[in-house]
């Protein structure tokens, strides 16, 4: 089976690395993960109804979202 990446997107906005990967369409919930929201570096994951991860989005926190890359594209092809 060949690798599912997921959706992604990053951009600066005033000097501050804003990445966004899968999505965050239809979401139930969501969590934070990293920091504090209002904090220099946070992150924020989103669950489906089914309680699987399909995205994230990361203010100043790049690398804790890329690492939820593959978790992220298992969950859309389930």
């Amino acid at each position: 089976m060949p690798a599912v990446s997921s959706s992604s997107y990053s951009t600066y906005l005033h000097g501050t690395k804003l990445t966004i990967v899968g999505t965050a369409s239809g979401s139930a919930r969501e969590q934070l993960f990293l920091g504090k929201v209002g904090a220099p570096r946070f992150a924020v994951s989103f669950f489906d109804a089914e309680d699987r991860i399909t995205g994230a989005v990361g203010v100043g926190g790049a690398r804790a979202v890329n690492q939820l890359r593959p978790f992220i594209a298992r969950s859309a092809t389930s």
